[in-house]
């Protein structure tokens, strides 16, 4: 009943708003891969989507005065299962002028998308670096920002977020990135994010948490490092990535290290995979991914990764 509620919702507003605004789009993403996965224990192989399928609408209207009110919704989608998850992705209202776009409600974390999974270009595949070379988490690369105001300013440039829902532990936890461009194919980036826990479910032990990210994109060369405190566990994350043009397609190196004083031996990480583009929307992608290290050696991270995947964006 649930999910039929859901796919009723965003039919309708799909339908709705184009009627009524041209300037409403419908758009969306379909994935699915095979990926043969061995840890050195246990080996399996699956036919997954990791997150990259979603279904969205978004809609703009001129105000006058150099105004625009405009709005955002994304559902998750799986595509190997056929399920709809509600309330995963983005959704906001928000307004635009010649200083910057203002927004409230469940938004992308300024510390995500400023370099972070904008450099990994297997993000939401069995090869992503989120989770080893890259911190995951909804404080990291993983999710979006609840309960949430923002700012885009500086003509994008700078973004900056900020929690104000006291009832859910949401209030405090601030975002900022901010991008300085050097050309079109060159950039510097500087992130940070920073959570405060101040409910504390009975039994359990606050969550303090920061991260700061330095980074950027030399031509076909990109890179950041993270330096992470938990909770005053203190953690490095390097992330290097290196693509190329070859066979009408792309062949990209990407991997890096991690490791925090919690860790035995650090994680490090190596991918080599090709990505062949036949339009803007249509692609297909193959790799291997090797990853070793972890906190301990009873819990490491060791494993291998072959995977082949087909995405169309619409």
């Amino acid at each position: 009943m649930k999910k039929t509620i859901i796919a009723m919702t965003i039919a309708a507003a799909a339908a709705a708003p184009m009627a009524a605004n041209a300037a409403a789009t419908v758009y969306g993403k379909l994935q699915a891969e095979i990926s043969s996965i061995d840890d050195g224990t246990t080996s399996s192989v699956q036919l997954t989507d990791k997150s990259m399928s979603r279904l969205g609408v978004k809609a703009s209207e001129e105000l006058g005065n150099g105004m625009t009110m405009l709005g955002k919704m994304e559902f998750k989608l799986d595509s190997t299962t056929g399920t709809i998850s509600a309330g995963s992705r983005l959704m906001y209202v928000g307004l635009k002028s010649g200083m910057g776009t203002f927004m409230m409600g469940s938004l992308k974390s300024p510390y995500k998308y400023t370099g972070g999974i904008k450099y990994d270009a297997f993000v939401a595949t069995t090869l992503e670096a989120r989770g080893t070379t890259m911190t995951g988490g909804t404080l990291g690369h993983n999710g979006f920002q609840d309960e949430t105001i923002g700012f885009n300013m500086m003509g994008g440039k700078l973004s900056v977020t900020y929690g104000i829902d006291e009832n859910t532990d949401q209030a405090g936890d601030i975002a900022i990135g901010y991008k300085h461009k050097m050309g079109k194919k060159n950039e510097i980036v500087f992130a940070h994010i920073s959570h405060d826990q101040d409910l504390v479910a009975s039994g359990t032990s606050p969550a303090d948490y920061s991260s700061t990210k330095i980074g950027g994109k030399f031509g076909a060369i990109k890179g950041q490092v993270e330096l992470i405190d938990k909770n005053g566990v203190d953690g490095t994350n390097i992330f290097v990535a290196y693509s190329m043009k070859a066979a009408g397609g792309q062949v990209v190196v990407q991997g890096g290290q991690s490791d925090s004083d919690s860790h035995v031996d650090p994680v490090v990480d190596v991918t080599v995979a090709y990505i062949k583009k036949f339009t803007k929307g249509a692609r297909w992608f193959a790799g291997a991914r090797s990853t070793t290290g972890g906190i301990a050696a009873a819990d490491d991270a060791d494993n291998t990764v072959v995977t082949y995947g087909v995405r169309y964006d619409f």
